[in-house]
Parts: structure tokens; sequence; C-alpha cells
């Protein structure tokens, strides 16, 4: 609900408004459906959201952003996932190259 909320500012709104909405919204971008219009939505809201919004929305509209994921700042992206330690590799690949 929070993506039909950001893009119309009403929660309840149907597909077809929300498709009408983001025509308004993106007028550069040709949106061919109600997929592709809950696609765009979805990106403008994760773009929104890292501080790089693709459009102007009203405060409102934006609040939805912090009600999904409350922002942290310094908190690695998935600090769940053990990334592989690569040192190791890129030493090989640079005594290779060498």
């Amino acid at each position: 609900f929070q993506r039909a909320k950001y893009v119309t500012g009403s929660a309840g709104a149907d597909k077809d408004t929300c498709l009408i909405a983001v025509v308004k919204r993106f007028p550069g971008i040709e949106v061919a459906g109600n997929d592709q219009a809950d696609a765009l939505t979805l990106a403008a809201m994760g773009a929104d959201w890292a501080g790089f919004p693709l459009a102007v929305m009203p405060a409102a509209q934006r609040a939805v952003l912090t009600d999904i994921v409350p922002r942290k700042k310094n908190v690695p992206a998935h600090p769940a996932i053990a990334w592989p330690d690569l040192s190791a590799v890129h030493r090989r690949e640079a005594a290779r190259a060498a």
C-alpha cells in the first residue's frame, strides 16, 4: 500500500489510479502498463530513500519512505552477509599481471 500512497497520496488507490499518477509524475518516461508503473514507482521510492529523488514529491507522500525502512546512518547495507575476503585473489592477479 505504501507504493500507492507514495505515488498518489492514497494508500487505497487502485492500480489504474497509480498508473495515471505515474504518467503525470514522470512525463518523460513511457509507461506501458500497470506493472511498469509499479516498477517505476518502486524504483523512484528506492532512489528517493537513498537521497536521489527522481521527481519532486509532496512531504506527506515521501513520509511513507520512513514508514517502510527507518533511515540509519553508517550501517552496512547487509550486515548479515559474510562477504568473502578477496584480498588474496587480488594479490594473485596483481602478481600475474606484473
